[in-house]
């Protein structure tokens, strides 16, 4: 399966409450084979763009340049995308049902690094296992050989700018990995 087969099957997912009123669903965007994978929440976009204001929200786009600086990346080394897949009147869907097709897209896109912007970000990447695991932030974690690396959202310190002084030890985190003989910039 390509991204694009995986965007017709999240766009006719009938999985949870919300595929009865569902106004949009989405996958990422970014770069294929990315240096990093960001994975926050619930979707701010309807299906692919490219403008990164509809990736993360107009109002968080300036916290997300921020942290991606403080990890010392752009965005042409990223794909952005949420551990939920659709949007319904009533809100974001279930991470727990979106996993599938979170999975998918991991393997799809391929990245060096996950960094998961929050807790239900965090649990829906690790599964089911996960509820033995205590969210904390700057945790590191290991997925299927892929390094995962906790963050808090970029939405949270927007809103409580107290926390930026955990992307700074995020950073460390994230830089000390990307030091790694393995990692190949391209």
């Amino acid at each position: 399966m390509g991204l694009i087969e995986l965007w017709a099957k999240v766009d006719e997912c009938s999985d949870c409450f919300k595929s009865t009123e569902k106004l949009h669903s989405c996958v990422g965007t970014g770069k294929l084979n990315p240096i990093i994978m960001l994975i926050n929440h619930h979707p701010f976009f309807e299906g692919v763009h490219k403008d990164r204001e509809k990736v993360v929200g107009k109002s968080n786009l300036s916290a997300y340049e921020k942290m991606l600086h403080s990890i010392g990346v752009t965005w042409e080394q990223v794909w952005c995308t949420s551990c939920v897949k659709c949007m319904g009147r009533r809100g974001p869907g279930v991470p727990k049902t979106c996993k599938r097709y979170l999975d998918v897209e991991i393997q799809l896109v391929n990245p060096k690094l996950i960094i998961v912007l929050g807790e239900q970000p965090f649990h829906a990447v690790m599964g089911d296992d996960s509820s033995l695991l205590e969210w904390t932030p700057n945790k590191e974690y290991n997925l299927d050989g892929r390094k995962v690396v906790t963050m808090v959202s970029p939405e949270t310190i927007a809103q409580n700018p107290r926390y930026e002084r955990y992307w700074t030890n995020a950073s460390k985190l994230v830089k000390q990995y990307m030091k790694q003989p393995t990692l190949e910039w391209w």
